[in-house]
Order: C-alpha cells, then sequence, then structure tokens
C-alpha cells in the first residue's frame, strides 16, 4: 500500500476510532441530539471512504472491534442487495453471506431454537421458527430504536 494511502487510512481509522468512543456516551451524555445524528452520518461517510480503501470485510472486522457494527450492518446493508441484484462482486457476495450466516447462527443459539425443534420437525418447521425469529428480532429493533430516538 502506498505510503499516502497508509496515511489516509490511518487517519480514517483514528477518526472512526474517536467517534465510535463518543457514540458509546450516548445521545444523553452529549445532550445535543442534532450533533449526534450528525456524528453517526460522518461514521458512515467515513466507513464508505475507508471501503475504497479496504476490502468490505476489513472493514466490518474494524467496525465490530471499535463497537460499530450495527451501524455498519445499518449503512452498507442496502449495499448487500446492490451487490446480489447487479451480479457483480463475487467475494462481497460471499462476504455478506457469511455474514448473516454468522448472524443467523448466532441469533439460532441465543434463542435455543435447535432445543425447541424434536428430531420429527420438518424443514418446514425450521423455516417456520427462523421466519418467526427474524420477526421477533425486527420487532426488537424497532422498538430499540423507537426506546433510543425518545431519550
Amino acid at each position: 500500500m502506498c505510503p499516502s494511502i497508509a496515511s489516509d487510512v490511518s487517519l480514517m481509522t483514528l477518526a472512526i476510532s474517536s467517534a465510535a468512543a463518543i457514540v458509546k456516551l450516548g445521545s444523553a451524555k452529549l445532550s445535543c441530539a442534532p450533533f449526534f445524528s450528525t456524528l453517526m452520518d460522518e461514521i458512515g461517510r467515513l466507513m464508505d471512504m475507508l471501503g475504497d480503501f479496504l476490502p468490505i470485510d476489513q472493514v466490518y472486522n474494524f467496525a465490530s472491534s471499535v463497537g460499530l457494527r450495527n451501524q455498519f450492518l445499518g449503512y452498507f446493508g442496502p449495499r448487500a442487495v446492490r451487490c446480489q441484484n447487479s451480479g457483480e462482486g463475487g467475494e462481497e457476495r460471499t462476504f455478506w453471506v457469511d455474514i448473516v450466516q454468522k448472524l443467523l447462527r448466532g441469533a439460532i443459539v441465543r434463542e435455543h431454537i435447535r432445543t425447541k425443534l424434536t428430531a420429527y420437525d420438518s424443514i418446514e418447521v425450521w423455516f417456520i421458527h427462523i421466519v418467526s425469529l427474524l420477526c421477533d428480532l425486527k420487532a426488537d429493533t424497532y422498538l430499540n430504536n423507537l426506546i433510543e430516538s425518545t431519550v
């Protein structure tokens, strides 16, 4: 990597890390909702710029390491759909499939779905349980966002 690109990447990671520390404080500690909202937008822009220099999996790993995994997924999630529809980006498509598998596996373990199923349950039952889990997770996300927006 060219020295100027390496320094750009270092500056972006420093800025994102600093912003992540502020995000961890929460909007209530800052008492300035517009600043917090702007900060979240800027984090997305910085992660997008970082994605110009690094592969998406490295950006994800970095965002996760500084506590911005949910922001990464929220910001780059629509990109996964575009990647699928365009037919390009084999590496990025593989990355998104892997991420979805990890998240779904974690949710299945966390929600104890395997213990709720018997050996006689068909694939349709598995499908129904997974869809209901995803609906629950969506509802939880919606409620969390609603709670955060009212605080």
